[in-house]
């Protein structure tokens, strides 16, 4: 039996951009952004994008494949089944990791068919709960050409604009975080308490992250971001049993059920999510349902044009987090699209048009094309 409208292609490429200044994560210093694109198409026509970075690793590749063999010719109506396929055919070396971004991206792509097919934008589709949603501004990354204290100064003149939360990274010395941090709160007033501070993974114990932590003085956090590497789950409890910020985890986190146990633990007071990481739509979408009902607030990790779709959607999901979208020199992905997001007084509009509503720049694309 012919399927409807079945996937005609899919399709996936790598594109390398350079960025005008390095970012600088505790020990790691990323001069150079890499995204993988991918498009699926439908016989009737209809193309469903998505878009993520590749983390240095050959995404495309593996949707090229390994996914794409699996999922051409199948009925693209049918999502659920298409991410059973795949993942039940992959089980030996997927699950997590490589293979699991590749699924999620693949996954967004077909939401995206779908939505466009339905005539709606993918938070309509999804189930519709609002038309704004409050921004996670990321405006505290360090630049060569500014101090701690001018950072964390920049930060809070984000609050001021009307965004409800605004992130600062962990510096790679104590003592200049202590700065950061004291300049943004002094800078914020009564607002002190709105800032996440990224840790990027940095300490490898609850001790080090404790003993640390004792040196950023007097410092109100929204949240401690990713302190640890989240697979220790023991450990991750019990920092948060005794570290005086609320701890988010989840940025990059390929494992739902690993997500789940940390919940279970005790481990976390938000749940960051990530559809290009996380199994795409399909899995993200079930993991808010679990996170609302274990009282757990949802923040997503960047890639605002897709996580807008969730957090309008959905009243769990709170904050969809997003560069400045004015000033970003550290991550250039919205030079993939023609059109970004509209932002106003710390919202982001979610889009009107049906699908995702990604209008890629394929001329960038082909020019900046790795593979």
């Amino acid at each position: 039996m012919t399927a409807p409208d079945p996937i005609a292609a899919i399709d996936a490429v790598t594109v390398g951009v350079d960025l005008p200044v390095p970012i600088v994560l505790s020990s790691v210093e990323i001069r150079r952004r890499e995204y993988v694109v991918v498009t699926v198409t439908t016989g009737d026509g209809i193309t469903g994008s998505s878009y993520s970075l590749t983390r240095g690793l050959p995404i495309a590749t593996a949707i090229r494949t390994v996914l794409a063999p699996l999922l051409v010719g199948s009925d693209s109506t049918l999502i659920a089944a298409a991410w059973e396929r795949c993942y039940r055919a992959t089980l030996p070396g997927g699950r997590t990791g490589l293979l699991m971004r590749a699924l999620s991206l693949v996954d967004v792509a077909l939401w995206d068919v779908n939505a466009k097919r339905a005539g709606l934008p993918l938070w309509k589709l999804l189930g519709g709960y609002r038309s704004e949603v409050p921004v996670l501004l990321v405006g505290g990354y360090p630049r060569p050409d500014r101090t701690p204290a001018e950072i964390g100064e920049l930060a809070a003149s984000y609050l001021k604009e009307g965004y409800p939360l605004v992130k600062l990274a962990r510096l790679s010395e104590p003592a200049a975080t202590r700065q950061m941090l004291d300049a943004a709160a002094a800078a914020a007033g009564d607002d002190r308490g709105r800032f996440v501070v990224d840790a990027g993974w940095y300490w490898r114990t609850p001790a080090e992250a404790l003993t640390e932590l004792r040196t950023w003085g007097d410092a109100e956090l929204a949240w401690l971001e990713d302190p640890l590497p989240p697979e220790n789950v023991a450990a991750a409890a019990l920092l948060r049993s005794q570290s005086r910020f609320p701890i988010g985890i989840g940025d990059d986190l390929t494992d739902p059920g690993l997500l789940r146990s940390l919940g279970t633990a005790s481990a976390i007071d938000v749940v960051r999510l990530d559809v290009t990481s996380i199994g795409g739509i399909t899995a993200a979408a079930k993991l808010v349902v679990w996170a609302e009902a274990a009282g757990l607030p949802v923040s997503t990790h960047v890639y605002p044009e897709l996580h807008v779709h969730l957090c309008a959607a959905w009243p769990g999901c709170t904050y969809a987090e997003s560069f400045d979208p004015e000033d970003n020199p550290f991550d250039p992905a919205n030079r993939l699209f023609r059109a970004g997001l509209t932002f106003e007084k710390g919202a982001a509009k979610a889009p009107t048009m049906p699908g995702v509503g990604l209008e890629l720049d394929d001329g960038f694309i082909a020019g900046h094309r790795l593979d």
